[in-house]
């Protein structure tokens, strides 16, 4: 039965985060930025990768424009927080259907 309560909770997430049109930034952008790959989870669904928690940290972006994704502990910027560092909207790739909260 908790576990059932669980899977309910997970679900209301996911499309909580889809309404929020949230954006993660794609391989070869994250490549052009010279980031290392091992600071890099990849995100199977979708083939879009991440920057994880430390990584976003040591770039002191506040912790609450950042949603975090429940299964690698890995943190997507949000839509205007992007917008705000200027990043082309054809570089970034949305995020749908993830386990995100």
């Amino acid at each position: 039965m908790e576990n059932q309560e669980q899977k309910d909770k997970e679900r209301q997430y996911c499309s909580a985060i889809r309404n929020q049109s949230l954006l993660t930034i794609t391989l070869w952008r994250i490549k052009s930025k010279k980031i290392k790959r091992d600071n890099i989870a990849q995100q199977s669904a979708t083939k879009v990768l991440t920057v994880t928690l430390w990584r976003i940290k040591s770039k002191k972006i506040k912790r609450e424009n950042i949603a975090q994704q429940s299964g690698t502990k890995v943190l997507t910027v949000t839509l205007w927080r992007i917008k705000s560092k200027k990043i082309k909207r054809d570089n970034i790739s949305q995020q749908s259907g993830t386990k995100v909260y």
